[in-house]
């Protein structure tokens, strides 16, 4: 079964993803850079410079004052967007699995980017052992290209433990020689040290003109846990970790708290950050998060 049904693929190519700032881009594209160039926004005026275009010369404004200005308007060049998706152990859990989910919203956010003139890469995070934290795809751009980002996205296999603060060092450096763009981070946020430690590198992320989006995945299960009685609680990505629980009324009520604790301070520390979080439950469909919550929060529109 394809990660997105054909009658989708017409509505979300008449979307975009929208930034809060203008980014630098490199290629003509179709958004609001930093720069000027010749879009449709009007931003200032220069004096005419021998050699300049005639075509950009305001003629109102000379007939009035008898001097030759350009007008100039801001650039528009492509959006870089990095798709960082986790295919960790962890994430090969619920009903969906939360890898699923998290497939087929890079693939539709993807998508919707390539649909309008950006450029896309996906970053995979693979288990901490590997030689590298995260395999890098090519740079993909046009609607033709969704074909290729479909297939990788199609063959990621979960597996391991993904070292989460390593990848966000490793993607901080990659972008200072790519000046910033969007950065969708797909994950279930599950680290063995606990969110600090990711949560403490995204300032710097952040701080290379790059905007942060976090899609926190989470299973119906781990939200509320519907089972009973004693079980053995065995870690997916540190086999390992084995807990012992009899989960009855007083050990929902610690779990919730605890609950509630991990994705406040994850929600509070990201917005420090300057970073966007929305959680994403998996039972929902993909369709929710990108034409209802995201269009809410303005990350997607026309």
């Amino acid at each position: 079964m394809p990660l997105l049904q054909p009658e989708f693929l017409t509505q979300l190519e008449r979307l975009r993803l929208l930034t809060r700032r203008r980014q630098r881009g490199r290629l003509p594209g179709f958004r609001p850079a930093r720069g000027t160039g010749t879009s449709l926004e009007f931003v200032d005026y220069r004096e005419y410079q021998p050699g300049d275009d005639l075509r950009y010369v305001d003629w109102h404004l000379y007939a009035r004052l008898g001097r030759l200005f350009l007008k100039l308007f801001a650039a528009e060049q492509d959006l870089l967007v990095t798709v960082v998706l986790d295919a960790s152990a962890s994430m090969n859990f619920g009903t969906p699995t939360k890898i699923q989910r998290a497939r087929e919203l890079a693939a539709a956010l993807g998508f919707i980017a390539l649909s309008s003139g950006d450029r896309v890469r996906l970053m995979v995070l693979p288990p901490a052992a590997a030689p590298s934290p995260t395999t890098l795809s090519p740079v993909l751009q046009g609607r033709r290209q969704a074909v290729h980002l479909f297939r990788w996205l199609e063959q990621v296999v979960p597996g391991g433990r993904a070292d989460l603060p390593r990848a966000i060092s490793q993607l901080t450096v990659l972008l200072r020689s790519t000046g910033g763009g969007l950065v969708l981070f797909l994950s279930d946020l599950q680290d063995p040290a606990g969110p600090e430690a990711f949560l403490a590198l995204l300032p710097a992320l952040t701080g290379q003109t790059a905007e942060a989006v976090i899609l926190h995945m989470l299973s119906p299960e781990e939200l509320e846990p519907d089972f009973s009685g004693d079980h053995l609680l065995i870690d997916s990505e540190m086999p390992a970790a084995r807990v012992e629980l009899a989960l009855n009324r007083r050990a929902r009520q610690l779990y919730h708290q605890e609950l509630s604790l991990w994705l406040h301070t994850i929600r509070t520390r990201a917005a420090a950050a300057g970073a966007e979080y929305l959680l994403v439950p998996t039972d929902l469909p993909w369709q929710s998060t990108v034409f209802t919550e995201l269009v809410a929060r303005g990350r997607v529109g026309r």
